[in-house]
């Protein structure tokens, strides 16, 4: 969400200082890492959550630290920075809009990713255990699928198969 905020201020056209954004770059780099409650955050869009994340900036709030959560004052003092004094406008250029969400699905994708390997090989794993014909995951009719998710599933399917009796590619 902070690379997703940075990014947007880049464009110039949030009229945020340079200085914030420097600041933004420089926590990234550090591996600032705010907590922000999962729980609470509904009606109000990402508005509570953003300055959860963004109060740590000005000293206010937690940071995890090596798994652990540390008052985000310390953890400055600690990088030998100052806490940040927004300039006009800046506090709401922070919490306004939603980089939340689309940062949230770039580690849930993450997360997919890793559960659709399992899926597959127990997918994999039923067909050998039962004796299922293993025709209907072809490569060949991932191909006339179009589906390239589809077929990516079918070549690692092959893949595990490698050799098994009823296969026909």
């Amino acid at each position: 969400a902070m690379l997703l905020r940075l990014t947007g201020f880049l464009g110039g056209a949030a009229g945020v200082s340079a200085e914030l954004c420097e600041l933004l770059a420089e926590r990234l780099n550090d591996g600032w890492s705010p907590v922000v409650p999962a729980r609470g955050i509904s009606s109000a869009g990402e508005v509570i959550a953003l300055s959860h994340l963004f109060q740590t900036l000005v000293g206010e709030g937690t940071v995890e630290e090596d798994g652990v959560g540390v008052p985000a004052a310390e953890a400055l003092a600690r990088r030998g920075a100052a806490p940040y004094e927004p300039g006009v406008k800046e506090g709401i250029a922070l919490v306004n809009g939603a980089p939340i969400a689309p940062a949230l699905s770039a580690w849930l994708t993450a997360r997919a990713r890793a559960l659709l390997d399992q899926a597959t090989l127990a997918g994999a794993l039923t067909a050998a255990l039962t004796g299922a014909s293993l025709r209907p995951y072809s490569t060949r009719v991932g191909v006339l699928k179009g589906d390239p998710g589809q077929l990516r599933v079918h070549a690692a399917l092959v893949a595990l198969h490698d050799g098994a009796a009823d296969w026909s590619d």
